[in-house]
């Protein structure tokens, strides 16, 4: 048996390197210029008079490249490393610059925050006005994109809020598996109609329903972190999307180690106070979890039915969605 599932996961690693090298781009055509050399590489860089945190490195086409936040805005960019102006240093000496900024005050404050096994990390925004920060979860699933939640969106927010703010929390199993239905939301972006801030949550989203919390989901024995951090910011960037700063720990959950660990990788961990599936109440301000992936439709009903709770709200624009970005920006900026 054990020799059966060392075959089978050897099988599954190549299937899945097979699909990674050919990437479909949004026009159905194989991109050929793979991302190499992918690493953390923590520094500071000045770009259009701008001072932006360096997290990440990678070369693609013989051109390297920085993966770049604005400290401020929390804001993520890609941008070649001879057009910044830039200084390779350690993370704490990053930190101490920036440490009244947004981007740091938010990442201390998802670190500082753990208190139980499930659900650690930044659970509520704090918008200026009545409204949530909906995320949508895609885990690995055999079913198709739950579509109707967008066109719902569209349809709702027309008139009212375009594009639609809305942060998605992005498997790389399911962005390989499911490559149409990825490409049918980079159009609803590039057309304007929503405006995606993409969460990592892991590379594979691991999942034994036979094993205790404890032991699950990332906390796995023999889960390499690291590849499931920076294995998926790879293959996001490979298939068009610009990783966010912030990161979804599988089934919410994690430990202290674990936390202190995607801490390092300078990622912000984004959980919920409204994950509607477990009946938890909507606040205002709340991180509402949904999924998307077709594996839970109670989420979904519940969601589509507080849209039609709010129908005077939102026509009056007294009850919005808000961007997961501009939310921890206003909350932790320095007044």
């Amino acid at each position: 048996m054990n020799n059966y599932n060392t075959l089978k996961s050897a099988i599954y690693r190549t299937f899945s390197l097979v699909l990674l090298i050919i990437v479909i781009n949004s026009e159905g055509k194989a991109q050929s210029a793979l991302i190499s050399n992918y690493q953390v590489y923590i520094g500071t860089a000045r770009k259009d008079n701008i001072d932006l945190v360096i997290l990440r490195k990678f070369s693609k086409n013989n051109q390297d490249y920085f993966v770049l936040v604005d400290p401020n805005s929390l804001d993520t960019k890609i941008s070649f490393k001879k057009e910044c102006n830039s200084i390779h240093s350690g993370f704490d000496e990053v930190k101490n610059k920036f440490a009244e900024s947004p981007y740091f005050r938010s990442l201390n404050e998802s670190k500082d925050s753990a208190k139980n096994i499930q659900d650690a990390g930044i659970t509520h925004g704090l918008p200026k006005e009545a409204g949530i920060n909906l995320t949508i979860d895609l885990c690995p699933s055999r079913h198709p994109l739950n579509s109707m939640i967008f066109t719902t969106l569209i349809n709702t927010f027309q008139n009212i809020q375009r594009p639609i703010p809305v942060a998605i929390a992005i498997s790389g199993r399911w962005i390989l598996e499911h490559p149409r239905d990825l490409i049918w939301l980079k159009q609803l972006q590039q057309k304007g109609d929503i405006n995606i801030c993409w969460i990592n949550h892991s590379l594979n989203h691991k999942f034994d329903k036979n094993l205790p919390l404890q032991n699950n989901f990332m906390l796995m024995n023999a889960t390499n972190v690291k590849n499931e951090i920076l294995g998926n910011e790879q293959l996001m960037i490979q298939n068009g999307l610009m990783p966010s700063v912030f990161f979804r720990f599988p089934g919410l959950i994690s430990d202290n180690d674990l936390l202190n660990t995607v801490y390092g990788f300078g990622l912000i961990t984004i959980g919920s106070d409204a994950w509607l599936a477990k009946g938890n109440p909507v606040n205002e301000g709340s991180i509402v979890l949904i999924h998307g992936n077709g594996n839970e439709a109670i989420g979904v009903s519940k969601f589509l039915n507080l849209l039609i709770s709010k129908k005077t709200e939102e026509k009056n624009k007294s009850w919005l969605l808000y961007d997961l970005r501009q939310s921890l920006e206003e909350e932790f900026k320095n007044n």
